[in-house]
């Protein structure tokens, strides 16, 4: 019925650009649909982590394809850092803007992707969100906007959810604060 309701001839479903829900993932699978999910950047001509026929977990974008290095540089404590990636696909530069491409070039050629993730023992890599979003509190805790958002988002009435810092007078990110806007139908 599923597949009727897509033109009867849906194969597979190939998921990038944001996160995806890992239950619709497991869905469509239930339905014999399956979704590879992917990591990629325009930066990097645009894919260079995926799930495949052999590795398709709903909470992974996957491994690195053939050619591409990865890595999560200075992870933390949980294993958490920025996503790093060296290839071929990698860009020589952002055009005519010197200081933006040594932003994120490093000389050896890993490209920081400014995504922060964790990788486990089989090389699959999962993104938790974006090195400009972390909120830091005032102990030193890192919390991640994105899966608090994710978390939210589960409640059927919430149709979109933003998780920002509440900064004190000296500037310190000390609480949390959510924008929750209900799906009034």
């Amino acid at each position: 019925e599923v597949k009727k309701t897509f033109g009867g001839k849906l194969r597979l479903i190939i998921v990038g650009a944001a996160a995806l829900n890992p239950e619709v993932a497991k869905d469509f699978k239930t339905f014999g649909i399956p979704t590879y999910i992917g990591y990629g950047l325009t930066e990097c001509a645009p894919l260079v982590i995926g799930n495949n026929d052999h590795i398709m977990l709903p909470d992974s974008v996957g491994v690195p394809l053939p050619g591409v290095e990865a890595k999560i540089h200075d992870p933390d404590d949980n294993g958490v850092g920025e996503i790093w990636v060296k290839g071929p696909m990698v860009m020589k530069g952002y055009y005519k803007d010197e200081a933006a491409t040594k932003a994120v070039l490093t000389e050896d050629g890993w490209f920081k992707t400014g995504d922060m993730g964790t990788v486990d023992e089989n090389n699959c890599y999962r993104i938790v969100g974006r090195c400009k979003n972390v909120i830091v509190t005032k102990n030193g805790k890192n919390i991640y906007p994105e899966e608090i958002e994710n978390y939210v988002m589960r409640v059927p009435y919430v149709s979109e959810v933003i998780v920002k810092a509440e900064k004190n007078d000296i500037g310190q990110e000390t609480a949390l604060c959510a924008e929750v806007f209900l799906n009034k139908e």
